[in-house]
Formats: structure tokens, C-alpha cells, sequence
């Protein structure tokens, strides 16, 4: 029971991490913004929270690379877990629309790269339906 309990605490607190402190649905740049704060504590959870349920990514234009935030755990965890030197900064962020596009320079393993990552998210959860990367 209490196991079961816990359970549905974690998920209602993932259902609402799209949800800003004062109660509002995060914005596309919000919830761009908090993705890469994530991403860059190597936080998983609060990571995955900003995505959809049913979040597809792909390599630009339409190369499917994984689908579901399940997937998405599965393949950042490890990822994070070896990576502690790994950080990203947004170089140019574009929002139009539901659409968020930023211009990325990172940093993973000492090796520094760039990237063009485009979200876009849903007006009704706050949450990253869609990601393409161009690298």
C-alpha cells in the first residue's frame, strides 16, 4: 500500500512539473528554459517531467531517434550518470509560437560541440511534444 501511494505522489508530480510556481502552464521558452536547466544538473526526473508522455525526437528533418518519455529516461540516465562534466548554453533562443528553436554550444567528455535542438510543445500541457536536433 504505501508503495502504491508513493507511486502516485511521484507520478502527480510529474504530471504538474510543466506547471509553473504560481500555477500557470509553463510557456514554449519556460519550458525550453527548464529542460536545460535539467539537462544541465544532469537531473533526470526533472528532466523528463517537461516532456510529453508520448514525446518523439528526432535527427532534422524526420529520422525518428526514440519515442516516449520512457525511452527518453532510458537513454539520457546513463548519459548524465558518466557525463559530469556536461553543460550546454543557449547561444540564440527563437520562440515563435509553440515552436522554441536554440542555437546550443556544449560541453560532454572535454569534447565541446554545437547544436540546433527545435522543441515543439504542446499550448495545452506546457510540455515538449516534439524535439529535432541538427548537429
Amino acid at each position: 500500500m504505501n508503495g502504491l501511494f508513493a507511486s502516485m505522489i511521484c507520478a502527480a508530480i510529474i504530471a504538474f512539473a510543466a506547471i509553473s510556481d504560481e500555477g500557470n502552464i509553463l510557456t514554449p521558452a519556460e519550458a525550453a528554459q527548464a529542460q536545460l536547466d535539467a539537462y544541465n544538473a544532469r537531473d533526470i526526473d526533472a528532466f523528463v517531467a517537461v516532456y510529453s508522455e508520448n514525446v518523439q525526437a528526432f535527427t532534422h528533418p524526420n529520422t525518428l531517434r526514440f519515442e516516449g518519455n520512457d525511452e527518453l529516461r532510458r537513454r539520457y540516465r546513463p548519459y548524465f550518470d558518466k557525463t559530469p562534466d556536461l553543460h550546454v548554453e543557449v547561444t540564440k533562443r527563437m520562440v515563435q509560437g509553440n515552436f522554441v528553436i536554440d542555437a546550443e554550444e556544449g560541453v560532454a567528455n572535454g569534447h565541446r560541440f554545437t547544436a540546433i535542438a527545435i522543441y515543439q510543445m504542446n499550448p495545452g500541457t506546457g510540455k515538449i511534444d516534439k524535439v529535432w536536433f541538427i548537429q
